[in-house]
């Protein structure tokens, strides 16, 4: 191996094992994340354009992945293939993630919005708020996208039992 390249293969190592503290790689010995599981995930492009595939890159950088709330659709070779709305990527299985529950609502989704007055809104997206550990989503209400960011709570499955709203 030329002593660049391993250079930068250490370095690697070195700031992966940096972000360990919040957000896990995969350690031998550690369950991997199922097909089904959803992530969060730590990658800016100053981490290497090697641990993505070139086509879904520059949509990947737009979608701020780090904030991002993501889907495991699978495994090919050493990359994951993650689920983001209805786009999928492929990155490197040693890129910092962390395991988070399960999303409540999917975007597209109808959902009530619980408040003084119910609302009906659509799920337009989803990210994670690191405080809280916990969900955030953001919805359009009246074809309008709205600012405000809900948590799981202030939210309720329109096929649900409406009977309480």
């Amino acid at each position: 191996m030329e002593p660049i390249k391993y250079l930068i293969s250490e370095l690697i190592d070195y700031f992966i094992g940096v972000f360990k503290s919040p957000l896990q790689t995969k350690n031998k010995g550690e369950e991997s994340i199922k097909i089904g599981e959803f992530i969060i995930c730590c990658w800016i492009p100053s981490h290497g354009k090697h641990m993505m595939t070139e086509p879904e890159l520059s949509e990947f950088v737009a979608i701020s992945p780090t904030l991002a709330v993501f889907e495991c659709v699978g495994y090919e070779d050493n990359f994951m293939v993650i689920r983001y709305k209805n786009k999928e990527y492929k990155i490197n299985d040693r890129i910092p993630k962390q395991r988070i529950k399960p999303i409540k609502f999917k975007i597209g989704e109808e959902v009530w919005i619980l408040g003084k007055t119910v609302k009906i809104g659509t799920i337009i997206n989803i990210s994670w708020h690191f405080k809280k550990n916990e969900h955030i989503y953001f919805l359009k209400i009246k074809n309008r996208n709205s600012s405000r960011r809900y948590f799981e709570t202030e939210l309720k499955k329109i096929n649900q039992d409406n009977s309480n709203i």
